[in-house]
């Protein structure tokens, strides 16, 4: 029993933690196209965690959509920046937890330790490309990073989401076949 939810707590640290990571990755980004500190920031206690906008009435969440997508037109120069901002989280956090099992692999660690942390994290890009889709059905609008990107470029909504799922399900792989 304690060996279960110790599974579970490694879990969820990590899964929180790249959530960290995701929404700092869209800060980042966003702060390299050139939207202003002062106009920038991460809502990480909320639900969901995300990157708000500020304009002259107030901080303004991603679900907000038309006023949301207004301001960052204005910073964003092209619609490479867009790409580059939306795409960022769901890479940044591929690439950090990619390193994150690397070096779990190099302090040797047991295929029992790993794999539940790397399904888990797997399961979740997986959730939340549903996730995603399923509220922009119903909405009508982007409902999330993958539906936002798709409606910019689908061809590059469909590269970072193969990227993502795809490193995730090699990741698994990997760890699966290690002793």
């Amino acid at each position: 029993m304690l060996a279960r939810l110790t599974i579970f707590i490694r879990c969820a640290v990590v899964i929180v933690f790249l959530i960290v990571v995701h929404e700092f990755g869209h800060y980042a980004t966003g702060r390299v196209v050139g939207i202003p500190a002062q106009s920038i920031r991460i809502r990480i206690f909320t639900y969901p965690p995300h990157v708000e906008l500020k304009d002259a009435d107030g901080w303004v969440a991603p679900w907000d959509y038309a006023r949301y997508g207004t301001l960052a037109r204005r910073y964003m120069k092209s619609r490479g920046d867009a790409i580059l901002c939306i795409s960022a989280g769901l890479m940044l956090q591929t690439v950090v937890f990619a390193g994150f099992v690397a070096i779990l692999v190099a302090m040797n660690k047991p295929r029992p330790y790993l794999l539940p942390i790397t399904v888990s994290v797997l399961a979740w890009p997986v959730w939340y490309v549903c996730l995603d889709w399923t509220l922009t059905h119903r909405r009508g609008v982007p409902a999330g990073d993958y539906s936002s990107l798709w409606m910019i470029s689908p061809s590059a909504s469909i590269l970072v989401t193969s990227f993502v799922i795809g490193a995730h399900i090699g990741l698994v792989l990997y760890v699966n076949r290690r002793q």
